[in-house]
């Protein structure tokens, strides 16, 4: 999109994509027993978790299964090597360090599928030459912790008036 600018059609040509990836390993369609089902505010509480996690640059307050797994744009972002041993999970803290804050949170939920969607802004640590971006994350819950995150990335320009809702 020419109306990105250079940095961020920089950023958005070198972020995660793989369909193939995505399609291989869809987000489940799941019905939740009714009496496992979380509440909104529980599966709110539980994906904001996620959000608090990444702005305090904490992945020991995230509420989440050891070795959940995030897939950003269609690829597998977790799982990878970590040094010592194991592999990082959606607790990995490497990925946080340019986050500024996360902002303008909205959710939607489906507590029949243990699904909350957080729609939310990135926002860089001052001097950190990479764009904000605004973001859909699903997270999927099991027992009261996120099993796995699909999310979906955009870059806006450095002059696009984000996020627009109220």
């Amino acid at each position: 999109d020419p109306g990105l600018g250079p940095l961020s059609a920089g950023q958005a040509e070198n972020a995660f994509w793989d369909p193939a990836y995505f399609i291989e390993h869809a987000p489940p369609q799941r019905s939740i027993p009714r009496g496992e089902r979380h509440t909104r505010s529980e599966l709110v509480a539980i994906a904001n978790s996620y959000f608090d996690g990444l702005s305090a640059h904490n992945g020991k307050i995230i509420i989440a299964h050891e070795g959940c797994v995030r897939i950003e744009n269609g690829a597998l972002t977790t799982q990878r090597p970590i040094a010592g041993g194991g592999l990082t999970d959606c607790t990995a803290e490497g990925p946080m360090a340019n986050i500024y804050a996360i902002t303008a949170r909205r959710y939607l939920v489906d507590e029949v599928a243990g699904a909350a969607l957080g729609l939310a802004l990135f926002q860089r640590k001052p001097g950190v030459n990479m764009p904000r971006n605004l973001l859909a994350e699903w997270f999927y819950v099991d027992a009261g912790k996120i099993r796995s995150i699909y999310a979906a990335m955009y870059y806006p320009g450095p002059d696009a008036m984000l996020p627009n809702w109220p």
